[in-house]
């Protein structure tokens, strides 16, 4: 912002010599209105005159303006250069009174350039000055506003001020085809409303100032006629308006103003196409003139609208724009195109200023609005990040809960299950004749239910991570000939110890583990077939594994991708009660004790392998 408002200071400082030098070579102007437009050279010269200094400021006017120079000459040349702005005056004639028979030299925005003055970005007419003094004349003729500034210079000093102007202007017009590639590259890439229509007013912006301050004229002139240059401008001017309403509206709705502080702007969507009739139409001044009124009133809506604007940090939060920074811009933005409009329209005089504050105002509202636009659409990408996050969040544990609800739903289908035949036994049993057959039915049956039950809680706390490991020196041939002894069928186990292994571990869980293994073995083999159990030492880590297998029985063979799953059962295997959580409770008990559980069958047996290390 700030060198952006440096760049409009220089601006105005590079008009200072312009206007002591002016004072020094034009020491009188005055002027005549013709309202008619059809007095000649001989007639105005009689009539009497208005003086007036600075700038020729007479608004929206269908009147012709002669305007008589008293220009001094030069100490060391015998020219003078009438250098006039702005670059949209249609119709600017010379006329010499010393030389009536000279040719009239004519420029202006509907005139092809000649040899009989120098070509620049404004307009320049040649005055050879042979005395001390010279009056010459010019009559200006415009449809759009009457606002004309001339300024006198020899040809070098002409020519300085010429490339001092083209230079800053070169730097002004570099910067706004920036921010305008800018702009539209920022929408390309977000494709979010507010930024495409914030590229098409940075577009017509820039267009606008190509036409305003001569570039469009020095690249298409040759192309395009003079006359349809001249329209286009006038075209440029309407549009910009337009661009600019759809603009700030939706600026303001996004930041949640009603309506009601916007209804200046709908007049503005309704009387465009009208002044873009009047312009084809051949009356460009009244709809430039209209043109002009609708810009005022445009923007102190502007204005009015950002005090409407709603205040709160909760609005920066969500990628609003924060109420006192909409004031103060909007503001300035009245100030300076009130400094511009009102010249216009004839009701205060013209200043310096006056030309180039439209240049300024649309370079810094570009750089601000754009600046704010970015730090908009970053708060609001952060929101739709932060967002995704949440909805990831969300869904994983929406599908965590759905997991789980099916896991509890296994469960209970497994408890009902499983323990509905020990249930029948017992039920059975109960109505025999008391002795021994029925005590040791009723004694299996709650056997298997408690091992069910069992199973459930340690899975439950395996999954939950409550299991407290209390690390000892576990003698294993001791500890699997307890299991052995303890499993009801002690008879087909045929178990190959090995050395004392004794090794550092959680004692508690591996009699969960080894009997975890020899319960599946028992119940899914031939019956009354022999069960093989090897313990071996593991000599690169001081543990030992376990070895233990047996004949598939009527289950057949298990599946190796499924075996180690919850819940898992071979479909044949109905006839046995279990959980299907023997296996998965072993796999998760090894992992935490840091040992491996393999599946390694053979042509005959069902085999695993259990490495348990000395932690």
């Amino acid at each position: 912002m700030k060198g952006v408002a440096g760049l409009v200071l220089a601006l105005v400082l590079l008009l200072g010599p312009a206007n002591a030098q002016q004072s020094e070579y034009i020491i009188s102007k005055a002027y005549l209105e013709d309202p008619t437009g059809r007095l000649d050279f001989a007639d105005v010269i009689k009539e009497p005159l208005i003086s007036y200094e600075g700038m020729l400021t007479k608004g929206f006017t269908a009147s012709v303006f002669w305007v008589r120079l008293e220009l001094r000459k030069p100490v060391d040349a015998g020219e003078l250069f009438l250098l006039i702005r702005p670059q949209f005056v249609d119709d600017i004639t010379g006329f010499d009174p010393d030389d009536p028979n000279a040719p009239q030299q004519r420029v202006g925005d509907r005139y092809w350039p000649n040899m009989s003055h120098f070509e620049t970005l404004s307009y320049t007419i040649k005055v050879p000055i042979a005395q001390e003094r010279k009056i010459y004349w010019v009559r200006v003729e415009s449809t759009s506003t009457m606002l004309v500034d001339i300024e006198a210079f020899p040809f070098h000093d002409m020519l300085r001020t010429n490339r001092n102007y083209e230079f800053y202007m070169g730097i002004y017009t570099g910067v706004l085809i920036f921010l305008t590639l800018w702009a539209i590259t920022f929408a390309l890439v977000k494709r979010e409303q507010i930024l495409v229509l914030f590229a098409a007013y940075q577009f017509s912006n820039l267009f606008l100032n190509f036409c305003l301050y001569g570039y469009f004229r020095r690249w298409f002139l040759g192309a395009l006629e003079p006359e349809q240059i001249d329209r286009i401008t006038s075209f440029s001017v309407l549009t910009i308006v337009f661009v600019a309403s759809i603009f700030y509206y939706q600026l303001f709705r996004v930041n949640q103003v009603k309506r009601i502080f916007l209804s200046g702007l709908i007049g503005i969507f309704i009387l465009y196409p009208v002044e873009l009739l009047m312009l084809f139409d051949g009356k460009p001044r009244t709809a430039l003139f209209l043109n002009g009124v609708l810009i005022f009133v445009a923007t102190f809506n502007f204005l009015l609208a950002s005090l409407a604007v709603k205040d709160g940090r909760e609005m920066v939060n969500v990628g609003h724009l924060p109420r006192n920074i909409m004031i103060i811009f909007f503001l300035f933005m009245f100030a300076t195109l009130l400094s511009t409009i009102l010249p216009t329209l004839g009701l205060v005089k013209a200043v310096e200023f006056s030309l180039y504050n439209s240049a300024g105002n649309g370079l810094m509202s570009g750089m601000f609005i754009l600046t704010v636009l970015h730090r908009r659409a970053s708060v609001l990408e952060k929101q739709a990040v932060d967002q995704q996050h949440e909805l990831t969040l969300s869904t994983v544990k929406i599908e965590q809960e759905r997991l789980y609800s099916e896991e509890q739903e296994k469960l209970i289908h497994m408890l009902g299950h499983e323990l509905k035949a020990p249930l029948s036994v017992i039920r059975v049993a109960m109505h025999q004749t008391p002795g021994r057959n029925r005590d040791r039915y009723i004694k299996t049956a709650v056997s298997d239910m408690e091992q069910v039950i069992e199973r459930s809680i340690q899975t439950s706390r395996l999954e939950d991570k409550k299991m407290i490991l209390t690390f000892e020196a576990c003698e294993l041939n001791h500890e699997i000939a307890i299991l052995i002894d303890g499993c009801g069928q002690s008879g087909r186990i045929v178990f190959e110890p090995s050395d004392d292994i004794v090794i550092t571990s959680d004692r508690q869980l591996i009699r969960i583990i080894i009997s975890n293994l020899i319960d599946n073995a028992l119940k899914y083999s031939i019956k009354d077939s022999a069960i093989r159990l090897v313990l071996s030492p593991m000599a690169e880590t001081g543990g030992a594994t376990i070895t233990i297998e047996n004949q598939p029985g009527d289950a057949d063979w298990p599946d190796a991708d499924l075996l180690f799953t919850k819940f898992y059962r071979n479909p044949r295997s109905t006839r046995q009660t279990g959980s299907g959580l023997g296996l998965y409770l072993v796999a998760g008990l090894v992992a935490q004790l840091r040992g491996a559980i393999r599946y390694r069958p053979d042509e005959r047996h069902v085999r695993f392998d259990l490495d348990l290390p000395s932690l």
